[in-house]
C-alpha cells in the first residue's frame, strides 16, 4: 500500500505528498534495494495496464491508482521507470543508500514539475503573440494608416497577465508620431481588449532599431563612389547654398524634429539672378 501511495504521489506531481511519503520510509524496516526494485516492478505492471496487458508483478492495482493511469499519458509512466533504472546505477556507487534514494525520489517529482511550468509558460507566449498579431490584423481599418504601420512594426516584449499590461517596442523613428496612439486610443482599445482581456493597457516603448536601415547605410558608405553628378551638384550646393539658424524651436519645429531623427544638414537654396 505504501509503494501504491508513493508512485501516485509522484505521478500527480502533488509535492507534499511525496516528501510525505518519502519521510515515512525512514519508519519502513525494509531494504533501500528492495524497495527500489518493487517500485520498478510496480512501474513496469503499471505500464502494461496502461495498454491492456495482464500484470505480471502485482495482483491488481488500488481502483483510484487505475484510474489515475487511464488519465495520463504512457510517457509519464515510462519515464518515472527510467529514472528508477538509472537510480539502479546511483545506488551502487554510494554507501548511503537511504538518503540518495529519498532524494532522488523527490528530484523525480520536482523535475516532472518544472518541465509542465515551462511548457506552460512557452505555451502561454505563443498564444499572446497570436492575439498581438490579430490585434494588429484587426486595427487596420480603424486607425490611422501611420499608426497601423507602427503598430504592424512593433513586437511584443511581453504581457503581464495580473496588471493586463501590453508591453510592446517599436522603432526608435517612432517616437515623433507617439500622438497617435493617446490620440486614437478609442479606436484600438476595444480590439485590445478583444485580444487582451478587458481592462488591457497598451505601452509602447520606442526602443527597436532599424536594421534594415542600418544595413542598407553601411553598404551605402562602404560600396559606394561618388559619381560625376553627384561631385557636381555637391559643389553646386557648396557654392549656391548657404546653412541657416533654426534655433528657435517654435519656428522651425517640424524641421529640428525632423533633423533629430533623421539627421543630415540643412541648407537654403538660393537662386542664381546671374544671367
Amino acid at each position: 500500500q505504501y509503494l501504491f501511495s508513493l508512485v501516485s504521489s509522484v505521478l500527480k506531481q502533488e509535492n507534499e505528498l511525496v516528501l510525505q511519503a518519502v519521510s515515512e520510509l525512514d519508519e519502513k524496516s525494509v531494504a533501500i534495494d528492495y524497495a527500489l526494485q518493487r517500485l520498478q516492478e510496480l512501474l513496469y505492471d503499471a505500464f502494461m495496464l496502461k495498454y491492456g496487458l495482464p500484470l505480471k508483478h502485482f495482483k491488481s492495482f488500488p481502483s483510484d491508482l487505475t484510474k489515475l493511469l487511464e488519465n495520463i499519458e504512457v510517457e509519464v509512466v515510462l519515464n518515472f521507470f527510467n529514472e528508477l533504472v538509472s537510480l539502479d546505477e546511483i545506488l551502487a556507487k554510494t554507501s548511503n543508500k537511504k538518503i540518495v534514494f529519498k532524494t532522488h525520489l523527490i528530484s523525480i517529482a520536482l523535475k516532472k514539475v518544472s518541465k509542465k511550468k515551462i511548457e506552460t509558460d512557452a505555451t502561454s507566449d505563443t498564444k499572446h503573440l497570436q492575439s498581438w498579431v490579430t490585434f494588429t490584423e484587426g486595427v487596420c481599418k480603424v486607425v490611422d494608416p501611420i499608426l497601423y504601420s507602427m503598430l504592424s512594426q512593433s513586437e511584443l516584449k511581453e504581457f503581464d497577465v495580473e496588471k493586463k499590461i501590453v508591453h510592446v517596442v517599436t522603432l526608435k523613428k517612432f517616437v515623433m508620431f507617439q500622438d497617435l496612439f493617446i490620440e486614437q486610443k478609442l479606436s484600438y482599445q476595444g480590439h485590445l481588449e478583444r485580444c487582451f482581456g478587458s481592462g488591457a493597457v497598451l505601452f509602447v516603448d520606442f526602443q527597436k532599431e532599424d536594421k534594415r536601415r542600418q544595413v542598407v547605410r553601411t553598404k551605402t558608405v562602404a560600396n559606394s563612389k561618388p559619381t560625376l553628378k553627384q561631385q557636381e551638384k555637391e559643389k553646386m550646393l557648396a557654392t549656391s547654398s548657404v546653412k541657416f539658424d533654426i534655433s528657435d524651436e517654435k519656428k522651425w519645429k517640424v524641421t529640428r524634429s525632423l533633423l533629430k531623427h533623421f539627421g543630415g544638414t540643412l541648407f537654403e537654396i538660393i537662386k542664381d539672378t546671374h544671367e
